[in-house]
C-alpha cells in the first residue's frame, strides 16, 4: 500500500496481504451485498474461495454495507449458522429488499 498515513510513499507495509491459510478451520460463513461501497463484492467472492470447502458465500443481491440484518433471509442463514455453524447451501442469495424497514427486519434508521 503506498501513501499510508504516516508512511514514506513506497515503503513496504507492514502486514501485506497474503491467501489464507484455512485448512482444518470450522465452517465459515462470509456474508455480503453485491453492492458494497465498503468492503466491494469481488473481494467477498475471493476470501470464499480461498475458505475453500470451510467456507460459504452468503450474498445480498442488494446495496449497503452490514446486510446481516436486512431481511428474514439474510437474518435466518445468519443466525443459523452463529447458533449452530449451519451454513446455507453454496450460491444461496437474498433478494435486494425495498425498503429499508421490510416486514420481517428489525427497523432501523438510516444515518
Amino acid at each position: 500500500m503506498n501513501g499510508a498515513p504516516g508512511r514514506p510513499r513506497g515503503a513496504p507495509t507492514a502486514s501485506p496481504q497474503h491467501r489464507l491459510d484455512a485448512r482444518g478451520v470450522p465452517p465459515i460463513l462470509v456474508s455480503n451485498a453485491l453492492h458494497d461501497p465498503a468492503t466491494g463484492y469481488p473481494w467477498a467472492v475471493s476470501v470464499s474461495r480461498q475458505l475453500g470447502r470451510s467456507g460459504v458465500l452468503l450474498t445480498y443481491e442488494g446495496h449497503g454495507h452490514g446486510s446481516v440484518t436486512n431481511g428474514p433471509c439474510m437474518e435466518n442463514a445468519v443466525d443459523g449458522y452463529l447458533t449452530g455453524l449451519a451454513l446455507p447451501p453454496r450460491g444461496t442469495s437474498c433478494r435486494a429488499l425495498g425498503s429499508v424497514n421490510a416486514p420481517g427486519s428489525p427497523p432501523r434508521r438510516l444515518p
